[in-house]
């Protein structure tokens, strides 16, 4: 490999600090505007959030689109990334405890509305329940067209029951005295 081909990201990596290229650094070896960009891509309430290039647009780079490619790149830059996702998952761990604790004195205090609150969301963030149904249906029966006129007549006669007597309750089917539909009573056919 060339010289010039091990150079090439040097010669075009902006310098942090503008005036002569030479900037102070952290403990950790990051500059001012390393701090900056690793901040807020890593700041999940940051508008840059995870975006490298949004990120150095956010900490001052002149070209964020080069820059935020070749910063994610950097040793020092992923160290100190690996840091803040430690410390966020930290910051979640103290979270779910307090959640914990809290549960536990509502109980103490006989609470049960905050109890359950703090279990529905330490719940939530663990992916213990899912916003969806899963309806599973067997294969719907095959009405027969006499079941089907039996039925539309049931329907008919409770319907006309319960708009004679709209106070009463509805009645069940049990309770319905009727004929099936298609056949005549005796009486009708002696008379």
């Amino acid at each position: 490999m060339s010289d010039d081909t091990e150079n090439l990201g040097a010669e075009t990596m902006e310098p942090d600090d503008e005036s002569d290229g030479k900037a102070e650094v952290d403990a950790d070896g990051l500059t001012a505007r390393e701090v900056l960009w690793c901040e807020a891509f890593s700041n999940p309430e940051s508008a840059s959030y995870g975006n490298a290039t949004a990120s150095a647009k956010a900490a001052g780079y002149s070209q964020p689109r080069n820059a935020g490619w070749k910063i994610r790149q950097r040793p020092h830059i992923v160290a100190r990334l690996e840091k803040l996702h430690e410390v966020t998952l930290s910051a979640l761990g103290k979270v779910m405890t307090d959640l914990e604790h809290t549960r536990l004195a509502a109980l103490k205090k006989g609470d049960l509305a905050v109890a359950a609150r703090c279990s529905e969301l330490a719940g939530k963030r663990l992916g213990a329940f899912v916003d969806a149904h899963v309806i599973d249906l067997p294969e719907r029966r095959k009405y027969t067209e006499a079941e089907r006129l039996e039925a539309a007549h049931l329907a008919r006669v409770l319907i006309e029951e319960h708009l004679e007597h709209p106070d009463r309750e509805l009645v069940s089917v049990e309770s319905v005295d009727v004929e099936p539909v298609g056949t005549q009573s005796q009486e009708n056919e002696n008379e």
